[in-house]
């Protein structure tokens, strides 16, 4: 019977140190998410968009490009995904928000068997967040890591 309770209690510590883990990991996910989707490039849009190209010449993909009334938009053409069946592509557009400041959103489409879905691509966001503007990416993930320890505390 000691051997059972003693089970016990080392899989409740487990469970509850993974769910700590889990809870923390979500936090620091959704502060940087939520960051990202509202940042604003401290840059002018020309700057940025050099990097943006740099990206998804890296990532394999091929950009059309346009330049609109102060709205900069990318297309690239469609990428064939690793299984053969799917392909994907990507919308990004940037708006100059001032001389020295602009916002980014990627805008990731797939295309497969069941169909078209699209979603705004954070991932790639923050890709370019960290490469773009690292100061303030460390300070976004300093903050995240901040929030993450709340939030398992």
């Amino acid at each position: 019977m000691i051997k059972v309770g003693r089970f016990l209690l080392a899989a409740l510590v487990a469970t509850t140190a993974g769910c700590a883990w889990f809870i923390a990991s979500e936090a620091r996910t959704s502060f940087i998410e939520d960051a990202t989707r509202q940042h604003v490039y401290e840059q002018p849009i020309s700057q940025v968009w050099t990097g943006i190209r740099q990206l998804l010449f890296e990532r394999g993909f091929e950009a059309r490009d346009s330049d609109v009334a102060g709205s900069f938009a990318v297309e690239t053409a469609p990428k064939i995904g690793y299984d053969g069946k799917t392909q994907c592509d990507y919308l990004l557009l940037g708006t100059k928000i001032s001389e020295a400041s602009c916002k980014v959103e990627f805008t990731k489409r797939e295309t497969g068997p069941t169909g078209t879905t699209s979603h705004r691509d954070l991932d790639l966001e923050w890709d370019l967040l960290q490469r773009v503007d690292p100061q303030s990416a460390a300070r976004i993930q300093s903050e995240a890591d901040e929030a993450a320890r709340k939030a398992s505390d």
